[in-house]
């Protein structure tokens, strides 16, 4: 089994509102990550963003690894979501 380097969550594109979106309720999956982004141990999915981004904290705090939060794109790519802040090459 690879090793994990970073537990990452991915998902759809979070709607801020309160209006229901018709369909299938969206899902986003936790999971530790190797360096090719594929899982290496147990998903978890939650049907509520935060949700999703509590947990990833959670499971990269007790196991003292990075982590990092992507959503799907319309092209069907993944982007790092929320986006930095700041940039360390930016002065």
């Amino acid at each position: 089994m690879k090793r994990a380097t970073y537990i990452r969550c991915e998902g759809p594109m979070p709607r801020f509102t309160d209006k229901p979106v018709p369909g299938l309720p969206p899902i986003w999956k936790v999971f530790p990550a190797d360096h090719t982004n594929k899982p290496t141990g147990k998903i978890y999915e939650k049907p509520a963003w935060l949700e999703a981004l509590l947990l990833m904290r959670r499971i990269a705090r007790d196991r003292h690894m990075p982590f990092a939060s992507y959503v799907q794109t319309a092209g069907g790519t993944f982007k790092r979501y929320p986006p930095l802040l700041y940039r360390k090459d930016a002065t």
